[in-house]
């Protein structure tokens, strides 16, 4: 995965989960993903990007390994043993907690 790429999977993700309504916050790890889903968990989004733009999906690749960085940086008590999933369903997990994650993400690769 490229930067490039990694910057248009952060975007795409911004896109897929807005307006809020779009958000799933019940995530679960290993979860299936569809995009004719209703709405998309952080995981999901992410999974769905990635085949968007590169056509599979990988959980250690570049913006797997920065999503997790920055929920380490930004959100250290609520990432659990599967950061993005534990991260996304925390009851303190906010909508907006979430985009400023993905913006931050996306911020990182211009």
């Amino acid at each position: 995965m490229t930067n490039e790429e990694a910057l248009k999977v952060s975007e795409l993700c911004i896109e897929l989960l807005t307006p809020e309504s779009k958000w799933n916050k019940n995530s679960v790890f290993e979860e299936k993903c569809l995009m004719s889903a209703p709405s998309f968990t952080l995981g999901c989004a992410l999974e769905l990007m990635q085949i968007s733009v590169m056509g599979n999906a990988e959980s250690r690749n570049l913006i797997m390994r920065r999503v997790r960085s920055k929920i380490r940086k930004h959100f250290f008590w609520r990432q659990g043993w599967h950061p993005v999933t534990k991260f996304n369903s925390n009851s303190k997990t906010t909508y907006k907690e979430v985009i400023f994650l993905l913006e931050q993400v996306r911020d990182s690769f211009k």
